[in-house]
């Protein structure tokens, strides 16, 4: 059986835990490329960042981990670890490797929430071998389907967890593969000896090859992180290939319900909702917004209204807006407001944030994106960040625009950010500026 290990010299080593200065993520911690950042503030004022650590690739696969750092002191210094490591890209582009992309956070009290896409090696949305293929992942008893490697069909599954941490494998009919035990972390032993990841192209069992969330908590300050838990038997739905997060940040409500935005990708066409939670483990998804929505960001406004500034092809900033209807959430009509982007700028990730201030009684939310201002054409529309506010008035429902200030100019590079609100009340924003990140 160890003829499918990854032979050692294939195999990545976890780097260290480290600590930066002005910029979470840098060089230093191994990764030469970042991108997607994510952005929160503690309620102690604790800062966490997250980013794909893209190694020496900027593809969108290829054997992605995920890197978050925190910073005690408004982002002047800061302490990263890798939360998500999976080591079989070797620490660089390898096409066939394992793939943690698009990280989103939030908090609840002392909790720490991180949700990525994980996708099986050799298989992401673009950049590398394998699209994702329709399914939830797991069989209608909610176990994780597998194959075995030289098969097609998903002829196996997972079992339950026991008390030692560990499941075993299933045929179908359900006897079990003698000497064949997974962990929490979906690593593969055999009589105890481990073997490989459930999620490696080289596995002698396998994943299905499709998206699956990949939810896990921190109550260390990101220090340490907890099992994961992979929503997909909650959420997913069988006709979809792909199912998964809306970086940037999730948002947690005045009643304490916690919101991920999510989208789906079916054939080249997307469209938004979000997952919602009492109680972090269990999950229900929103119906969709519609199909010119993409990724997205949440806002919960004084009234509880949730509204969604999402990505579209449509060369302006949209929204839509979400109420509470029984136990679930209904969307009211899509808004095209008169913001007018270039139609590849629009079609970008756009970060929101509601202020925790008023202003002449309206609510604040500030929207940060590519302008449409410069000459560019080498960067896909995306340059000359902007940051907006716009103010909502809970009374009559109206919404109005303000711009406040360019966040770069010159023509500079400005892709997808995140925006948090300091201790002191001041914003920041974490953004992409030719494929690393940027604190401000």
């Amino acid at each position: 059986m160890h003829q499918y290990n990854i032979p050692s010299d294939e195999r990545g080593v976890k780097p260290c835990d480290g600590i930066c200065a002005d910029n979470p993520f840098v060089p230093a911690s191994g990764s030469n490329q970042f991108r997607i950042p994510a952005l929160v503030t503690m309620d102690d004022g604790t800062v966490v960042a997250a980013a794909d650590a893209r190694w020496n690739t900027h593809a969108d696969g290829c054997g992605l981990d995920t890197i978050v750092s925190v910073s005690d002191d408004n982002g002047t210094t800061w302490r990263y670890t890798f939360a998500n490591y999976l080591g079989d890209n070797g620490n660089r582009m390898n096409r066939l490797s394992t793939t943690f992309i698009d990280p989103m956070l939030t908090v609840r009290g002392d909790t720490i929430y991180l949700m990525v896409d994980l996708f099986p090696g050799g298989v992401a949305l673009n950049s590398t071998k394998y699209r994702p293929e329709p399914s939830t992942g797991y069989n209608e008893d909610g176990k994780l389907l597998l194959r075995y490697y030289d098969s097609p069909v998903y002829n196996y599954y997972l079992g339950d967890f026991e008390g030692d941490g560990t499941a075993r494998i299933f045929r179908n009919d359900g006897t079990v593969i003698d000497g064949y035990t997974a962990d929490r972390w979906f690593n593969l032993y055999y009589k105890g000896e481990e073997l490989s990841n459930l999620f490696y192209y080289t596995s002698p069992y396998r994943v299905a090859s499709t998206s699956f969330l990949y939810l896990t908590t921190s109550r260390d300050k990101g220090r340490t992180w907890s099992v994961p838990q992979i929503l997909n038997q909650q959420v997913k739905l069988p006709h979809e290939p792909f199912y998964g997060t809306a970086p940037g940040r999730g948002t947690v409500t005045a009643s304490g319900r916690i919101l991920f935005p999510c989208y789906y990708y079916i054939n080249g066409v997307q469209g938004a909702s979000f997952l919602f939670s009492d109680d972090g483990v269990n999950w229900k998804r929103t119906p969709t917004i519609g199909k010119v929505s993409s990724e997205h960001q949440l806002t919960e406004l004084s009234d509880g209204t949730i509204r969604s500034i999402f990505r579209n092809p449509l060369g302006r900033i949209c929204y839509a807006d979400a109420k509470p209807d029984g136990d679930n959430y209904v969307w009211g009509d899509i808004v095209g407001t008169d913001i007018v982007l270039n139609g590849r700028s629009s079609n970008c990730m756009i970060s929101s944030l509601k202020y925790s201030g008023k202003v002449n009684g309206c609510d604040v939310i500030l929207v940060a994106c590519p302008s449409n201002g410069g000459e560019r054409t080498d960067l896909g529309g995306r340059y000359n960040g902007v940051l907006r506010a716009a103010m909502y008035d809970p009374k009559t429902g109206e919404t109005t625009w303000k711009t406040l200030c360019e966040i770069n100019g010159n023509n500079d590079f400005y892709g997808y950010s995140c925006l948090t609100e300091l201790s002191d009340g001041t914003a920041a924003l974490l953004y992409e500026s030719c494929c690393d990140v940027s604190f401000t």
